[in-house]
């Protein structure tokens, strides 16, 4: 639980002066839940039985909100396979069609 800040009273101003510490304790909140979500993402597993690290992706400015997201719309355009050699089979297929229109061009 954090504290929003804490009243003291100063005699000098004859007073109660709320001193406010939320913006030191939403920082560290922030950064407490930064920690939690690399910890969770851990690393991630890429083709040809490669990983990243969810640290590395922060350091090239990758959010682990936006990896997710970005996770998300790729189990939805490979159709969720499980298995890695068929997701390798079934991305490069998908590949080889969207660029056929492009190398294929009838004249």
């Amino acid at each position: 639980m954090y504290d929003d800040g804490l009243t003291i009273w100063v005699g000098d101003l004859d007073a109660w002066i709320n001193v406010d510490f939320s913006g030191e304790n939403e920082a560290e909140r922030n950064a407490e839940l930064l920690e939690e979500d690399l910890k969770e993402i851990g690393n991630i597993s890429l083709f040809a039985q490669k990983s990243i690290s969810s640290r590395t992706l922060l350091s090239k400015g990758i959010e682990p909100d936006a990896w997710r997201w970005s996770l998300h719309e790729a189990e939805i355009a490979l159709g969720g396979i499980a298995i890695q050699g068929q997701i390798e089979r079934r991305f490069v297929r998908k590949l080889i069609n969207m660029g056929s229109g492009y190398v294929f061009h009838p004249g």
